[in-house]
């Protein structure tokens, strides 16, 4: 009977690759999905559209308890819907396992539309990773102009956050329920060259 189940397992092993079946991977991070061989694979299973893995640019790494948050730019190609290549840039949570890298969180924002003269920074809010077993709001961005030597963010309860930026892209992780009363743009000096209040 052993023999028999042995060669049944060594039979259905035998055609997993031919098949293209994926066995089940159980971890954080993606449920039930293999982990990816490099860090961009990891990075693209965040991105709905698909870009492909050489116009992905790791800008800026912060380290997570369990892994990294990371700022990235990339292309999506054309679809039904988007006509031409589209540039984007976001996050990803991303998770170092055995066998490679387990993706978590992520968002990207397109980039199509030049900046205006004057701004300084374009940053969005939104998506949420987990750390340490807290649940964090991704604040993230890029910045235009050389002025800006960091960033920093004011909570309700009086506590500041800052920032410098890595190769001109950034990102603030805050607690859910903690809310920000303002975020500053600031100059090597520290002066503000820009304010912008959160109700």
């Amino acid at each position: 009977m052993r023999k028999i189940l042995t060669f049944v397992l060594l039979l259905l092993a035998s055609l997993l690759p031919m098949t293209g079946c994926n066995l089940p991977f159980v971890g954080s991070g993606s449920s039930n999905k293999l982990p990816a061989l490099t860090l961009e694979e990891a990075v693209r299973r965040t991105n709905g559209c698909d870009p492909p893995l050489d116009t992905i640019q790791i800008q800026s790494t912060y380290p997570l308890a369990r892994g990294s948050l990371i700022v990235y730019t990339a292309i999506c190609p054309p679809n039904p819907g988007q006509p031409m290549n589209l540039p984007v840039y976001g996050f990803a949570e991303v998770v170092r396992e055995i066998g490679g890298w387990v993706d978590g969180a992520g968002l990207s924002i397109g980039t199509l539309d030049s900046p205006a003269p004057d701004a300084l920074i374009d940053v969005h809010r939104g998506g949420s990773v987990s750390d340490d077993g807290k649940s964090y709001v991704v604040m993230f961005g890029r910045v235009y102009s050389p002025q800006v030597a960091a960033l920093e963010i004011v909570l309700f309860n009086g506590e500041r956050r800052r920032e410098v930026p890595q190769n001109g892209y950034f990102a603030l992780m805050i607690e859910d329920g903690m809310a920000i009363q303002q975020l500053q743009v600031l100059d090597e000096n520290g002066t503000a060259l820009q304010k912008q209040s959160y109700n």
